[in-house]
């Protein structure tokens, strides 16, 4: 089995703003077709 993985970076103060919330699940939507992709091809739902 192959690893796939994907990150996004942030800064200390990114992580300390008041918006971090919204910023981390815009991340986590950019990743989700890879998510996606990875969990069908193992014949799981997502």
């Amino acid at each position: 089995m192959k690893d796939y993985v994907t990150s996004i970076a942030f800064t200390e103060e990114q992580v300390c703003s008041q918006k971090f919330l919204r910023d981390f699940t815009a991340a986590c939507r950019k990743m989700s077709p890879l998510v996606e992709f990875t969990t069908k091809a193992r014949g799981l739902k997502y």
